[in-house]
C-alpha cells in the first residue's frame, strides 16, 4: 500500500470512530443526571421487589450487584450522557473490531460478520467503515437486535440479570429504533445492500436467519440466556479460524456464565483473550468442538 492510500485510509476509518463515539456532534448529550439518592430508592426498590428470590436463593443484593452504590450511580450517568453516541463500547473495542476484520480479509477467512446485541449499530458502523476502507464487497453485515431495549430475565434463574434488567430501566434498558440506526448508516455512507437488519428477540429471529457461514461473532446480549441463545443458534456457524467476541463478560450479569458453560458443554478449549476489562474474545478452532445438541 502507498503511503498516500494509506494515509486516507487511517484519516478515514479516525473520522468513523470519532461518528460512532459521538465526538462529531451527531446530536445532543442528555444532560439529565442521576442522583445518589435516586439509585438509593432504585436498590431499595430492587431489593423489595426481589426480596423472595434472594432470601430462597439464600443471595445478598450487595453480593449480586457486585458494585457499590456510587459506582452504579456513576455507571448509569455515563450510560445516560452517552445517549446521543453510537456506542457505548469504549475506544479500544473500535480498534479492536478494527483489528478483527482485517485479519478476516488479510487471512480469507470466510463468512460474513454478524452482531448479536447491535443496540445504536456503533460496532457495526465499524466493522462496514474497515470493509469499505479495504476495498472488500464480499462480505454481508447482520445487525440482530430488538430494536425495542433488553428483553426480560428470570429471577428465579438468573437474579442478577433480572435486578440489573430494572435497575437499567431509569435510562430506557439502551432501546434503540431501527430507524434510528438506518438513519445515522445513511448518513455516515454506509447503508447498503450488504447491510442486513435482523429485528426481534433472539429467540425467533436466530434459528431462521439464513447465513451459511460467520467469520466474526459479535455477542453483546448482557444477559445469561439472551447470549446463550445465539451461542446455541451461531456457534456452528462461524468458520474455522473466525472470531467470537463477547462484549460483557466481565460485566457483573450472568453472561459469562452463560459463555463459560457453552463452552464446557462443548468441549471449546481455544483460549479466551482480554480485550478489555468487559470484552473478551476467542478463535474458533473446529477440531476441538464437541456438539451436544
Amino acid at each position: 500500500m502507498n503511503q498516500t492510500k494509506e494515509k486516507a485510509e487511517i484519516l478515514y476509518l479516525n473520522m468513523i470512530k470519532k461518528y460512532v463515539l459521538g465526538e462529531l456532534q451527531i446530536g445532543e448529550s442528555n444532560t439529565e443526571t442521576i442522583s445518589f439518592n435516586q439509585v438509593k430508592e432504585i436498590i431499595k426498590n430492587v431489593e423489595l421487589k426481589y426480596r423472595p428470590q434472594l432470601v430462597g436463593q439464600k443471595k445478598n443484593l450487595r453480593d449480586v450487584l457486585a458494585l457499590s452504590d456510587e459506582t452504579i450511580m456513576q455507571s448509569l450517568n455515563k450510560m445516560a450522557q452517552e445517549s446521543s453516541n453510537l456506542t457505548m463500547c469504549k475506544p479500544e473495542l473500535l480498534d479492536h473490531t478494527e483489528f478483527l476484520v482485517r485479519k478476516i480479509i488479510n487471512e480469507n477467512i470466510p463468512g460474513d460478520l454478524l452482531e448479536a446485541g447491535t443496540c445504536r449499530g456503533g460496532m457495526c458502523m465499524m466493522m462496514k467503515a474497515t470493509l469499505e476502507a479495504l476495498g472488500d464487497k464480499s462480505k454481508t453485515i447482520y445487525l440482530s437486535d430488538s430494536f425495542m431495549g433488553l428483553p426480560d430475565a428470570d429471577p428465579e434463574k438468573h437474579l442478577a440479570d433480572a435486578i440489573w434488567n430494572d435497575i437499567l430501566k431509569c435510562i430506557g434498558s439502551l432501546a434503540c429504533s431501527l430507524d434510528f440506526v438506518r438513519n445515522h448508516f445513511a448518513k455516515a455512507g454506509l447503508l447498503d445492500e450488504r447491510i442486513k437488519f435482523v429485528p426481534g428477540w433472539f429467540d425467533e429471529t436466530l434459528p431462521s436467519l439464513a447465513i451459511n457461514s460467520i467469520a466474526l461473532l459479535r455477542i453483546d446480549a448482557d444477559w445469561y440466556h439472551s447470549t446463550n441463545s445465539v451461542l446455541n443458534f451461531l456457534y456452528r456457524k462461524v468458520s474455522d479460524g473466525g472470531f467470537v467476541v463477547i462484549d460483557d463478560y466481565g460485566l457483573p450479569t450472568d453472561c459469562a456464565q452463560a459463555v463459560d458453560n457453552f463452552r464446557s458443554q462443548h468441549g471449546i478449549t481455544s483460549p479466551i483473550i482480554k480485550i478489555n476489562e468487559q470484552a473478551v474474545y476467542w478463535v474458533k478452532e473446529e477440531r476441538q468442538v464437541k456438539w451436544n445438541f
